[in-house]
C-alpha cells in the first residue's frame, strides 16, 4: 500500500517563509518599540527645550520692565505703584514700594506659567544722571573734520557738521529752532529741519532737503521739548560749600609732583603740569585751571562708584574768568570702579551772553575717564581728544575729537551735595 507525504514536510520553502515572517514581525515589533521610545526621547527634550525658552522669555520680560522703571526713577518721570509690560508674548506686572529713601521694585515675569522673579533696590543719590553722550544748550553744538559721538546726542539749539563728522546713536534738535545740518547719522534724526544729512533710522521733521533716509521718514513731526541740563546751579553751589569748609590752600598754588586733595578751596588760579593729583573731594578754584605735560587726575580707589568734581568759578568775574585750559597728553580716571569719572566744570557765562570767551578748552590727546561740564559757556575740544561726555550751553568739536558715551553716566553719584535721583544699589533674581 502507497504511503501518502505532507506537502508540508516535503516543501521547506513554506517553512522557511514562516520562519521570514516571524523574523519580520519581530523586527517591526523591536523598531516600533525603539521608534516610541525615541519619540518619548524627544518630546521630553522638545518640552524641556520649550520650558527653557518660555524660562528665558519670563526673565528677559522682568528684567526688561526693571530696567524700563530704573530710567523713569533716574529721569525724574512718574512711575506708579504698579507696572506691566508685554514683550514678545511674556507678560511682567512690578511692585513699587516706597522704604524710606529707597525704592524696592519687584518684577515677575509670565511666559505660559513660566515665572521669574526679579527685585531691584534703588537708594538716593547725590548725583545726576547723563543720558546722552553730548548734550549741548541753547547755543547747540558744531562738528567739523572727522570728529565723532559714540552715543545719542540732545542739543536744545542746532547741530551743524562738516567733513565726516558722524554720529553713532539717536539725534535730537529740540524745539521751532531745531536744526540738523550736514550730518552722518546711523540713528534716527528729530529736528524742525534736517538738510545735508544722511540718516540710518527714522526721520522726523517738519521740513527735510538734500537728505538720504534708509528708514521710515514721518513729515510734520511734532518738535521735540527742550531738556534741562543735568547739573544744576545750585547743585554747583553745594559742592563749593563743601569744598570751602574743607579748607583754604595758600596762592599761588599749582601741582608739579604727586598730591592727595579735597575738599579743598583754591582762592587763585590752579596750575597742573606734573605728577598724580588724587581727589578725595571736590576742589573749588576761584580762577582759571590749567593741566598740561603728562598729568594725570584720579579719583580716590577709596571712593567707590563716586565721583568728584573740580570747580572753575571765579564769582566775581564769569564773563572772562573760571576757565579750563587742557592740553598735551593728561589723562583721567575713576576710582577703579567704573561708574566714577572726574567732573571739571566751568561756571564761565561768556557764550550764554554772547561772548567769544571759551569756558573749557581741550587738546593734544587727553584722554580718560572725564566728564566735561560748562552750563552757561562755550567747550571746545580738537585734535585726538577721546573722553566720555561732554554737556554745555554751546560745543565744538573738530579735528578727530571722540565722545564715546558710557551707560554709567546714567546714574553718576558724588561725594557730597543735594539729591540727585535714585542710584542702582542691587538687581538680582529672588524666589
Amino acid at each position: 500500500m502507497k504511503k501518502h507525504t505532507s506537502s508540508f514536510r516535503k516543501n521547506p520553502r513554506t517553512k522557511d517563509g514562516f520562519i521570514m515572517l516571524t523574523v519580520v514581525v519581530i523586527f517591526l515589533m523591536i523598531s516600533l518599540g525603539a521608534a516610541l521610545s525615541l519619540a518619548s526621547i524627544v518630546y521630553r527634550e522638545s518640552a524641556v527645550v520649550r520650558n527653557s525658552v518660555r524660562s528665558t522669555q519670563s526673565m528677559y520680560a522682568s528684567e526688561s520692565l526693571q530696567e524700563d522703571i530704573f530710567y523713569r526713577f533716574v529721569s525724574s518721570k512718574d512711575v506708579p505703584p504698579t507696572v506691566t509690560l508685554t514683550l514678545n508674548g511674556a507678560t511682567a506686572e512690578a511692585v513699587v514700594e516706597d522704604l524710606s529713601g529707597t525704592k524696592r521694585i519687584t518684577s515677575v515675569g509670565d511666559a505660559e506659567n513660566r515665572i521669574r522673579k526679579t527685585e531691584m533696590i534703588l537708594e538716593t543719590g547725590a548725583g545726576a544722571a547723563f543720558f546722552y553722550g553730548v548734550q549741548a544748550g541753547q547755543g547747540g553744538f558744531v562738528m567739523t573734520n572727522f570728529t565723532q559721538i559714540i552715543g545719542n546726542v540732545y542739543s536744545s539749539g542746532p547741530i551743524i557738521g562738516t567733513n565726516s563728522a558722524s554720529i553713532t546713536g539717536d539725534v535730537v534738535s529740540a524745539e521751532a529752532s531745531g536744526l540738523i545740518d550736514g550730518l552722518d547719522i546711523s540713528g534716527s534724526a528729530f529736528a524742525q529741519r534736517i538738510e545735508d544729512s544722511d540718516i540710518g533710522g527714522d526721520a522726523y521733521y517738519q521740513s527735510i532737503f538734500k537728505t538720504d533716509v534708509a528708514g521710515t521718514e514721518y513729515p510734520g513731526s511734532a518738535n521735540q521739548s527742550e531738556l534741562p541740563l543735568p547739573i544744576s546751579d545750585e547743585m554747583v553751589e553745594e559742592w563749593k560749600s563743601v569744598a570751602l569748609a574743607g579748607g583754604t590752600a595758600t596762592c599761588p598754588y599749582s601741582i608739579g609732583s604727586d598730591v592727595t586733595i579735597g575738599p579743598l578751596y583754591i582762592p587763585c588760579d590752579l596750575s597742573i603740569y606734573d605728577g598724580t593729583v588724587t581727589l578725595t573731594g571736590p576742589v573749588w578754584v576761584d580762577g582759571d585751571v590749567s593741566i598740561s605735560g603728562t598729568s594725570v587726575i584720579r579719583v580716590s580707589s577709596t571712593l567707590g562708584s563716586r565721583s568728584v568734581p573740580i570747580i572753575a568759578d571765579d564769582e566775581s568775574d564769569r564773563a572772562s574768568r573760571g576757565r579750563f585750559t587742557l592740553s598735551n597728553s593728561s589723562e583721567y580716571f575713576g576710582s577703579g570702579d567704573d561708574r566714577s569719572y572726574v567732573i571739571l566744570l566751568s561756571q564761565n557765562n561768556s557764550a550764554e551772553n554772547g561772548g567769544s570767551t571759551k569756558a573749557i578748552t581741550m587738546s593734544n590727546s587727553s584722554a580718560g575717564k572725564l566728564v566735561l561740564y560748562a552750563g552757561h559757556g562755550e567747550i571746545e575740544l580738537s585734535n585726538n581728544v577721546d573722553l566720555s561726555e561732554v554737556t554745555a550751553y554751546r560745543i565744538r568739536l573738530s579735528n578727530s575729537a571722540i565722545v564715546r558715551y558710557e551707560t554709567g553716566l546714567a546714574s553718576l553719584t558724588f561725594t557730597s551735595g543735594p539729591s540727585g535721583g535714585y542710584i542702582l544699589e542691587s538687581l538680582k533674581e529672588v524666589q
